[in-house]
């Protein structure tokens, strides 16, 4: 059974207020951030995903409702307060280019300081250990201006770590990392909520990132809200096909991704097995010319046997019982788009 949650939204409204009068942009926002659950944020550009998690960390004011913080509205929070309870991290650039990391990072332990600021043992011992949970422990004294983007955001995550705090909110974490740090960043933030019992709430762009990673994801739909479940229940029951589809390019539930928009397609009978033959079916999707189907008997037929060698990979070439052999895939397409031409003509 789940506890209490360490963040709660009741009935909130969201935007911006100014001297015109409130724009709200989202209300009727029910909301419930647990410990040890990592939660994504997904919703086309625009709809409010980065003001939402200002107003949940409270940077931005809430225009209608409240966000709780355990007992309290977090407006009611002290500063340091709401720092031992959440540590954020925005896409604001940062500007501590001549700092080391280890000071970052130490400035995350702000919360747990006198006011003067000086590190004690157990503030180094806290910063080191926040290093060393996001894998960058030998980044500690290097500069900031010398790190790579996915450097800088693990530096940036360690610093919200060393507040100790319970909760780590995060706004597009991956923007501008390439996929396999995208990918460390995501398996960073999950095992900090199911290894460290951290509530882990991030908004993210990447759809197929969030449905592979997320515990539970909140869909914020246009108008709609926002529409709690695990990937795979919003998946089933259409909304994120719906979400992020248009009539140009849908969004395959299968996949989990967008595929190439097909043409009328010829039927291609196809065997083998493992990766190989499964990245021979993608190549043909993504061509749009033929659709892999069920080996069978057709004289006519166009057929492409993969076969697993020891080192290599051989795609084997059949129509009208004359045989050709590739060693490229690549190869093999180029032939098949003549094919194409010749059986359409």
């Amino acid at each position: 059974m789940a506890g209490s949650p360490v963040l709660k939204a009741i009935d909130l409204g969201i935007g911006y207020a100014s001297k015109k009068g409130n724009r709200v942009i989202a209300r009727s926002l029910d909301l419930e951030l647990q410990k040890g659950e990592l939660v994504c944020l997904v919703g086309p550009n625009g709809v409010g995903k980065s003001t939402l998690v200002r107003t949940l960390a409270g940077v931005q004011p809430c225009l209608e409702g409240k966000v709780l913080v355990g007992e309290k509205e977090i407006h009611h929070l002290a500063s340091l307060e709401r720092a031992r309870k959440i540590g954020l991290v925005l896409t604001d650039s940062v500007e501590m280019e001549g700092f080391s990391v280890f000071d970052v990072v130490a400035l995350g332990r702000f919360p747990h300081t006198d006011w003067r600021g000086i590190l004690d043992k157990r503030d180094h011992l806290a910063v080191w250990e926040a290093l060393e949970l996001v894998g960058a422990l030998d980044l500690g004294e290097r500069k900031l201006s010398q790190l790579s983007d996915g450097e800088r955001q693990k530096v940036m995550i360690a610093r919200a770590l060393a507040q100790e705090a319970e909760m780590i909110i995060l706004d597009e974490p991956t923007s501008f990392l390439d996929l396999l740090r995208k990918v460390e960043v995501l398996n960073i933030l999950r095992s900090l909520a199911w290894e460290q019992n951290k509530a882990v709430l991030m908004a993210l762009h990447e759809i197929p990132l969030s449905l592979q990673f997320a515990d539970l994801v909140w869909l914020f739909r246009p108008g709609e809200g926002i529409l709690a479940g695990t990937p795979e229940e919003l998946v089933l029951s259409g909304r994120i096909v719906e979400t992020f589809s248009s009539p140009e390019h849908v969004f395959d539930p299968l996949s989990g991704t967008y595929p190439a928009k097909a043409t009328d397609s010829i039927p291609l009978y196809l065997k083998g097995s493992g990766p190989p033959a499964l990245w021979t079916v993608k190549a043909l999707e993504r061509q749009g010319i033929f659709q892999a189907v069920e080996w069978k008997d057709d004289p006519s037929g166009v057929y492409v046997e993969v076969l697993q060698r020891k080192d290599s990979i051989e795609w084997v070439l059949s129509v009208k019982g004359e045989k050709e052999t590739f060693i490229s895939l690549y190869q093999l397409l180029k032939h098949l788009k003549v094919i194409s031409s010749n059986l359409q003509a």
